[in-house]
C-alpha cells in the first residue's frame, strides 16, 4: 500500500485496496465486526453498533481491522469453502487476542511504538495520532516490550 509507517489514510481505502467491502452497520449483538469470503469473490466485513464501544471511531476501525486479521488468518487453507468469522465478546479468545495483535499492528506498527513505554505520554500521543485507543496501543506496546525482552 505504500504508506510505510504512516497512519493509514483511511480504513475504507485501506479495505477497498485489498478487495475487502465494508458493508453498511448491521446490528447485532452477537458481534462487533463479522467478516466474510469465499475465494475468488471479494471479502465483506459487517460492523455492529450494538456494542457502545462501536460508536468510537477508534474502537469500530479496530474492530474492524481484528475481523479482517481473522479472516485472512481462515484463508490460509487452500479449501474453496466460504468462509465467515466474527469478532466480539462471544469468540473465542486465543483467536481472539491473534486478530487484536493483527489490528494493533496493522493501525500501529512496531517500528513506531519500539522503545515508547506502555502509559507514557508519548506512546498515548502516537496512539491519537494512528487512531487507535490509547487502551489497545498500551497491550500493544507490552506486547512488543514482551517480544524484545524475550529475544523474539
Amino acid at each position: 500500500m505504500k504508506i510505510g509507517n504512516n497512519p493509514l489514510p483511511s480504513i475504507d481505502d485501506v479495505l477497498k485496496k485489498l478487495d475487502v467491502s465494508l458493508e453498511r452497520d448491521w446490528s447485532i449483538p452477537l458481534f462487533r465486526a463479522a467478516a466474510c469470503a469465499k475465494r475468488g469473490y471479494q471479502a465483506h466485513i459487517i460492523p455492529s453498533p450494538s456494542d457502545s464501544r462501536m460508536k468510537l471511531k477508534t474502537s469500530r476501525n479496530f474492530a474492524v481491522v481484528s475481523a479482517l486479521g481473522r479472516l485472512i488468518w481462515e484463508t490460509r487453507n487452500p479449501d474453496e469453502r466460504t468462509i465467515c468469522v466474527a469478532q466480539g465478546d462471544y469468540s473465542i479468545v486465543s483467536e481472539s487476542r491473534r486478530a487484536n495483535a493483527f489490528a494493533a499492528e496493522f493501525l500501529l506498527p512496531t517500528q513506531v511504538v519500539s522503545g515508547l513505554k506502555s502509559d507514557s505520554p508519548d506512546l498515548l500521543e502516537v496512539a491519537d495520532k494512528y487512531g487507535i485507543s490509547h487502551e489497545a496501543a498500551n497491550w500493544h506496546a507490552l506486547d512488543i516490550e514482551r517480544l524484545s525482552r524475550d529475544g523474539q
